[in-house]
């Protein structure tokens, strides 16, 4: 076998992978669109655990990030939100009234989340959690939620760009901490 037919074999074999353990770890899209974006409810098929369990089995069950995104804790924040947005391909939720944007995305991958840099740690959300404020009115949060029953690591990530000047940090983490509920 050549060198360049093992190195497509070796891409193959990873990019299975991947695909059956749901890609690594990727920060959200902020732009609301993206391949296979659907009106909530639109490619429904599974619902969160709700049952007492982890926060990581709960996202494990999920299939559109819009059936755990806290829709009316969210228009209290940004009241002319539109409904949510499922992109499918992102495994991500958004609403949006044009001007601020609140994202929820539940990954899957092959260890912990990395911190962002500059970022701090947050206290009581998922096995560990950083939020970082690069400008006054946009928080990400990053939130390990440990492993699955299968043993697969799970993340999720919360984004609230209000751009608007005002501070979402604590805003950001009251949606985090509705998803949490929503996933156990």
């Amino acid at each position: 076998m050549t060198t360049r037919g093992l190195a497509l074999g070796l891409v193959g074999l990873l990019v299975m992978g991947c695909s059956a353990a749901g890609g690594p770890t990727a920060a959200t899209n902020t732009s609301g669109t993206g391949g296979g974006a659907t009106p909530a409810g639109g490619n429904v098929s599974a619902e969160p655990g709700g049952g007492g369990g982890s926060a990581a089995d709960g996202a494990a069950a999920v299939t559109d990030a819009c059936n755990v995104m806290p829709a009316e804790l969210v228009r209290t924040y940004v009241p002319k939100a539109a409904d949510p947005v499922t992109d499918s391909a992102a495994h991500s939720c958004t609403m949006s009234d044009g001007t601020s944007a609140v994202q929820v995305t539940l990954q899957s991958g092959f260890g912990p989340p990395d911190p962002p840099v500059p970022g701090e740690a947050v206290d009581n959300l998922g096995e560990h959690a950083w939020v970082q404020e690069q400008t006054v009115d946009d928080a990400y949060l990053v939130i390990d939620l440990g492993t699955d029953a299968s043993g697969g690591y799970r993340s999720m990530y919360v984004e609230y760009a209000g751009h608007d000047g005002k501070g979402h940090r604590n805003d950001a983490i009251a949606i985090a901490n509705a998803v949490l509920e929503a996933l156990r």
